[in-house]
């Protein structure tokens, strides 16, 4: 879930990318994330879990370093203790038997599944101590990653800068970009305003928030408060102890109990409005009647009161719904989604070479298919890593360009190469030649590219050269023509009457 439709708060300045657009970027991908999509994608069809799941991770994983993007997963570690409390009340709404192990043992087991996987495709990954979106956010915040891929929209509360989710596997999908500079200045709000609105709303770490309050309210609150105090979350955690709000709800309550006096309905000061007729009114200074000029306040006690409260209504209301929980507002829930001081555990990110033995491993446990034939879609990942420099560029070699063409419209050779690799089978043309986009490989591989356009050439200049012989031999008036040597004759065309009249002499006969 992350924040109670927050997703929704920050719709405004949600941006649409080609994942095309990320080359070059270095992502932090929350794994759990992509188990729980495979999980919802398993349901809606007869395979397994296991392995939808891993044919999900491969394609992606395919597909973004066929992009030149750089993915680094990130692994769930225990849940938070405060989040395990959720987790076993939501046990026992359920009907099942609660633990108390902060171990997410079915996630565990399928990340550790996912590992060979990773490892056999160079792909490195890192485990959080806690939530993957946490690490996935500091990682970003410090600038160890360009962006985090996760669902979960509490990313932005433990500093995540730039989001990326709702990805699925597609030649160059669109994907939905959230940056955290675009919050701070369309919407106004910062990293401790989404954890106060958290609070409010909602999140995993406390489900229904302040009872009957929804995203509208905790949002209006947010930016009244905004108005007048530069720290709306240091203003939420004063509740309890602020002696003026005490005050003010003191009044909130004697004007409960207070008998409000009649007032007139044109200047709404104290007096009905046929007394004000008759005798006049002493706020709007008149000896009969009154004016409709409402702008000075009424002076009564009733007034008195409600004037002081009134600024402060909407906080006052939703403070009294709050406070009825003990806890609010937990330090617990603060504490996790500010405190950064988690140690990433990364050094030094490397993507290596795939190694094929390893992956036809993979290959024969969790896929239903030869692992052969995935070895074409394996080499293009490898190709691509290289030319995008994610592996270096002595990984592969190219053989020879067979042709120009075409993939998804983009402009491309049709070209053979070797992955200079032990272990690696460059034996079968047919998998190794691949489609590769003409701009890379002209960048990364000039030369060929250049003595295939002139070979190119040569062919034209060739075929051009053979078209204009056949035309000078056609337009040679001393060459033979086919009539010449076999001249056509025309055929009788017998006359119509002579043809009736040879009808006729056979009707008689």
């Amino acid at each position: 879930m992350g924040v109670c439709n927050l997703w929704t708060v920050l719709e405004p300045v949600k941006k649409q990318k080609s994942l095309s657009q990320l080359s070059g970027q270095t992502v932090a991908i929350d794994l759990g994330g992509l188990v729980v999509q495979s999980f919802k994608a398993s349901q809606q069809s007869t395979v397994s879990d296991t392995f939808m799941m891993m044919r999900v991770l491969f394609y992606r994983i395919l597909n973004l370093l066929k992009l030149g993007i750089k993915p680094l997963f990130v692994l769930d570690g225990s849940a938070p203790l405060i989040k395990a409390e959720n987790l076993l009340k939501r046990q026992l709404q359920q009907g099942h038997s609660p633990s108390k192990s902060t171990e997410r043992l079915k996630f565990k087991t399928c990340q550790e599944k996912c590992l060979p996987l990773l490892d056999a495709l160079g792909i490195p990954y890192i485990s959080s101590t806690g939530e993957a979106e946490k690490l996935c956010a500091i990682l970003n915040n410090s600038q160890v990653v360009d962006a985090c891929m996760t669902d979960d929209s509490d990313s932005f509360l433990y500093g995540a800068q730039t989001v990326y989710r709702n990805y699925e596997h597609n030649k160059d999908t669109t994907i939905k970009v959230y940056n955290m500079k675009d919050v701070e200045e369309k919407l106004k709000l910062n990293r401790r305003d989404l954890v106060a609105y958290a609070l409010l709303a909602g999140c995993d770490y406390n489900e229904t928030g302040v009872q009957g309050l929804g995203q509208t309210k905790s949002c209006t609150l947010i930016q009244d408060l905004k108005k007048s105090h530069p720290d709306v979350l240091e203003r939420i955690q004063s509740w309890r102890q602020d002696s003026h709000l005490k005050a003010l709800q003191k009044n909130v309550e004697e004007l409960r109990e207070f008998k409000k006096e009649k007032h007139c309905s044109s200047c709404l000061h104290l007096g009905s409005k046929s007394i004000h007729i008759q005798k006049g009114c002493e706020v709007c200074h008149t000896a009969n009647d009154c004016t409709t000029d409402n702008t000075v306040l009424c002076q009564c006690p009733w007034h008195h009161l409600h004037n002081q409260t009134l600024p402060f209504a909407t906080e006052l209301g939703i403070r009294v719904k709050a406070l009825r929980d003990d806890k609010f507002p937990d330090p617990r829930i603060i504490d996790e989604f500010l405190n950064d001081d988690v140690n990433s555990g990364v050094q030094d990110i490397k993507w290596k070479v795939p190694n094929w033995r390893d992956l036809k491993s993979v290959f024969q446990l969790h896929f239903r298919k030869n692992p052969d034939d995935f070895l074409k879609q394996v080499i293009t990942a490898v190709v691509y890593m290289s030319l995008h420099g994610i592996l270096p560029l002595s990984t592969i070699k190219p053989i020879k360009i067979e042709k120009s063409c075409q993939d998804n419209f983009k402009a491309c050779y049709q070209t053979q190469w070797s992955i200079q690799d032990d272990g690696w089978p460059n034996e079968s043309a047919e998998n190794n030649t691949i489609k590769t986009e003409k701009c890379l490989l002209r960048s990364k591989f000039p030369l060929i590219v250049e003595d295939f356009e002139k070979e190119q050439e040569e062919k034209q200049k060739q075929k051009s050269s053979e078209k204009k012989k056949k035309s000078q031999i056609k337009k040679d008036p001393q060459q033979m023509t086919m009539n010449k040597f076999f001249p056509t004759r025309k055929r009788l065309n017998f006359d119509s009457s002579s043809t009736s009249k040879r009808k006729k002499i056979d009707d008689t006969s």
